[in-house]
């Protein structure tokens, strides 16, 4: 798949299959994904992978949103707590690769922001060190295409509405 391809067919998935993502493909992806940019190649990002058992556990909150939506892999990417606001916009191009990089396997994914009033928790689980912030969870796995939620695209607000050209 091509990256506009990867781009156009990328949408946040609200439900996923049961199958596994080999931790091999979760390995590619990241691989990749280090090649998103940053202020001065500080690659600040950090990115914790949880499945099976430790993704079960740390789902235990409630609703389907904090069940990754049944995906079978969880990602939460933090940066350093002390990092200006630059860097999380770094950490946003590095999300952002990695749902890129996904859709070339095949994979779809879900940015979650609702995860972040549970740093505590979430950081205890997992073992994160306390001097990061989490930016983003993240669900990780192949679409339910049988699920009503995931026929949802979005409409994208029009370029004429957004875009402010000066000097062409």
């Amino acid at each position: 798949m091509d990256v506009l391809e990867a781009i156009k067919s990328r949408k946040s998935i609200r439900a996923f299959t049961d199958q596994s993502v080999p931790r091999k493909t979760i390995q590619k992806i990241l691989e990749i994904s280090q090649r998103a940019p940053s202020g001065t190649n500080t690659q600040p990002w950090h990115v914790y992978i949880c499945a099976g058992a430790v993704r079960e556990a740390s789902a235990r909150q409630g609703t389907r949103n904090f069940k990754f939506f049944d995906a079978p892999v969880g990602l939460f990417i933090t940066v350093d707590a002390y990092l200006a606001r630059g860097n999380w916009a770094d950490a946003g191009m590095y999300a952002q690769t990695i749902m890129l990089a996904a859709r070339s396997f095949g994979l779809h994914t879900c940015p979650q922001a609702a995860w972040i009033q549970f740093q505590g928790p979430i950081f205890s689980h997992l073992g994160i060190p306390n001097d990061q912030v989490l930016v983003t969870g993240m669900c990780l796995g192949y679409a339910d295409d049988s699920a009503v939620e995931n026929t949802l695209v979005s409409n994208r607000e029009d370029v004429a509405n957004v875009a402010h050209f000066v000097g062409f």
